[in-house]
């Protein structure tokens, strides 16, 4: 999206400067009144779909601002949540190794070695 807005302006900002590159040609040629003022309002209307793009590339990027800020708090939120799950399991897993170790150590002590 915000490279979709970005290659929109930039597209109307080149047809805006190819325009005003025929007017000064045109004028050069010796252009009417009539037809300089359809290409000036052109580039009037050129002006405001730019300035309108702008507004809507802003607005992009402060949306994309916000999401990203958001993922960040999120993705913060999923790694402490993944540590506290590795660490249970370290802890439920030493737990598990002492569970067997006593009852391996209760099973030594009820076997009596044969003569």
């Amino acid at each position: 999206m915000l490279d979709e807005c970005e290659t929109r302006l930039a597209e109307l900002v080149s047809y805006r400067d190819d325009y005003q590159r025929r007017l000064h040609a045109a004028g050069a040629a010796g252009l009417e009144a009539g037809q300089m003022h359809e290409y000036l309002m052109f580039i009037a209307r050129l002006d405001q779909a730019i300035a309108r793009q702008r507004e809507a590339l802003a607005e992009t990027v402060r949306s994309y601002e916000r999401l990203k800020l958001h993922w960040l708090a999120l993705h913060g939120k999923t790694l402490a949540l993944d540590k506290a799950v590795e660490r249970f399991r370290g802890e439920e897993s030493r737990l598990d190794d002492r569970r067997e170790q006593h009852e391996s150590d209760e099973l030594a002590q009820h076997v009596k070695p044969k003569p």
